[in-house]
């Protein structure tokens, strides 16, 4: 039983360990299409993201999801690139 606990466990913090990479690559990938969209640096990229996700109430990883999906298919999200550069309009499918 104790070692079924174990594994569960373990199991959970491999699940969480996933997604905190996936979200960190997904805020990651997104500052970077801000930064040459908008010509600014990381921290003022990533500043963009906060905003949006206070404004929005969602949040930073959901909004970057967002971003990056609006670059890998054009279309497909409610994030355009002229959304990025204005700061607006920019969301996460919820």
């Amino acid at each position: 039983m104790q070692i079924s606990r174990r594994a569960h466990s373990a199991r959970e913090e491999v699940d969480g360990l996933h997604t905190a990479m996936k979200n960190r690559a997904d805020i990651e990938q997104a500052k970077g299409i801000i930064m040459a969209l908008r010509g600014m640096n990381a921290d003022d990229a990533f500043a963009v993201l906060s905003e949006q996700s206070q404004n929005r109430n969602i949040k930073v990883s959901e909004i970057a999801a967002a971003i990056v999906d609006s670059v890998a298919q054009p279309g497909h999200s409610d994030c355009s690139s002229q959304d990025i550069k204005r700061r607006s309009n920019c969301r996460s499918d919820e």
